[in-house]
């Protein structure tokens, strides 16, 4: 089923501070930013058992649940928290089984190079997790 905590998500109103951030304070070498998610620009922190994710919206009055976060909490903070699994599909078979169910179909996410899913909040005490598969 689910191993360990893969990544954090963190919301961040503007990537490249945050990123410098990191950086600095805590010695990691971030990647470069991509667009993980239409509207959605993303680095990576990677640190030695984890990896924080860090998003900024391209449009902060836009449609994405970043930019919906982030009106609400405008200085950024924790938006989910992913686990890693073996395998997406077997794991999401074993959960719809107990009634948790995706949001989405799992996908490549381009900033990981991973298959993700994010999980139905509804069904994770509205803890917004994501499901990796490494």
């Amino acid at each position: 089923m689910l191993k360990d905590i893969s990544t954090v998500g963190i919301v961040v109103p503007r990537l490249d501070i945050a990123r410098s951030y990191f950086e600095q304070i805590y010695g990691v070498i971030t990647s470069e930013p991509v667009e993980s998610k239409p509207g959605i620009l993303s680095s990576i922190a990677p640190f030695r058992n984890t990896k924080v994710e860090l998003m900024e919206p391209i449009d902060k009055d836009g449609h994405t649940s970043q930019a919906e976060y982030l009106r609400y909490h405008p200085k950024g903070g924790i938006h989910h928290i992913a686990f890693s699994t073996d395998n997406i599909d077997n794991t999401l078979e074993s959960f719809s089984a107990i009634g948790v169910n995706p949001l989405e179909k799992p996908r490549q996410h381009p900033s990981l190079h991973k298959k993700t899913v994010m999980l139905d909040p509804y069904y994770t005490q509205e803890i917004m997790t994501e499901l990796v598969e490494e």
